[in-house]
């Protein structure tokens, strides 16, 4: 939610700016302050609402765009927040954050190349902003291009030396995209190191711990996670994780059902339902891949899966259908 206030900053004050224009100036402030306070209450979707109706009101005003776009990243709609922010640029691409915003939006949406141009245009308006040299380094780790990420990482911390962790750990987080399991680790230690009251940061380095192995190292900071926030459901994804590479089904199914009551997630659904196939509870695997294509309709993997559980049940014909989608949606794909 910081993150979320320091992306609206200022947003207040452009559309103040702007809404001479307005035919209703009054509705449109009245909106503002309540799209505002919805923000600091956490309540996103009474945001959304309140964003939706100024951009009727306000339809030519970049800063009400990028205040959508903004909500839409928090929720995780990155698809229609990247919309959003494509036309907050269009209106006004003399704005760093709406820049920087737009570069968030694609570097979710796994479109590094891209949103290292986002940022690099941000950069371009205003060299001294630490954010986005800290969120382009962790796009040009995503590519493979270490050096320049570690440059990033270095001009980041100098321009920002309070948020050093935050840098270290995005750096860490995308070397783990990367497949660089131990450069991960490395820069999870020193963020650790100086800022040890972030859970998500000791969820971080135990991903990275399972990919390594150490799967008693990797136990040890979930539950050290888990017991910082209450109610952190995260943590049990990743002990999930954590028994699922272990092949200990049950316990990773026990510990999958915990994360998905916060978060109902394709992923989440679509590895749940691998461990039930694993113990040949194929009813319950087929629900949870149904579930996870629910969710995400493009999911080639789910498609997969469910067939392979179709054919384990005796249903060829349904298990082709499946195979054929997830082939027509892997070409899809391709092109």
């Amino acid at each position: 939610m910081r993150q979320m206030k320091r992306i609206l900053a200022g947003v207040v004050l452009w559309i103040l700016l702007l809404s001479g224009c307005t035919s209703s100036p009054v509705d449109s402030y009245k909106l503002l302050r309540e799209a505002g306070q919805a923000v600091e209450e956490g309540d996103l979707q009474r945001a959304l609402q309140d964003y939706d109706r100024l951009t009727e009101l306000m339809p030519q005003n970049g800063a009400v765009y990028n205040g959508r776009g903004a909500v839409l990243l928090e929720l995780g709609k990155y698809e229609p927040a990247l919309s959003d922010l494509e036309k907050a640029v269009e209106l006004d691409d003399g704005n760093t954050v709406y820049w920087y915003n737009l570069g968030l939006a694609r570097y979710c949406l796994q479109d590094y190349e891209g949103s290292v141009e986002d940022f690099s245009r941000a950069l371009s308006l205003n060299a001294k902003y630490a954010d986005a040299y800290g969120r382009r380094a962790a796009a040009y780790a995503c590519l493979g291009r270490y050096e320049e990420a570690e440059t990033d990482l270095e001009r980041a911390e100098d321009l920002a030396p309070g948020q050093n962790a935050t840098y270290l750990a995005l750096l860490g987080s995308a070397y783990l995209t990367a497949g660089e399991t131990e450069r991960a680790k490395v820069l999870l230690d020193q963020a650790i190191e100086i800022d040890s009251d972030h859970p998500e940061y000791y969820l971080q380095r135990a991903q990275a711990q399972i990919l390594a192995g150490q799967y008693e190292q990797a136990q040890e900071d979930c539950v050290q996670a888990i017991s910082m926030r209450e109610g952190f459901l995260a943590g049990y994804a990743v002990l999930g994780d954590l028994y699922y590479a272990q092949q200990q089904y049950e316990q990773a199914i026990a510990n999958y059902t915990v994360a998905l009551l916060e978060q109902p997630d394709a992923e989440g659904y679509l590895i749940r339902g691998k461990c039930y196939a694993a113990l040949g509870k194929y009813e319950e695997a087929e629900t949870d891949f149904t579930q996870a294509i629910l969710l995400e309709p493009d999911m080639a993997s789910a498609y997969v899966e469910r067939g392979d559980v179709r054919e384990q049940m005796g249903d060829p014909d349904e298990a082709l259908k499946d195979y054929k989608k997830a082939r027509d949606l892997l070409r899809e794909g391709e092109e």
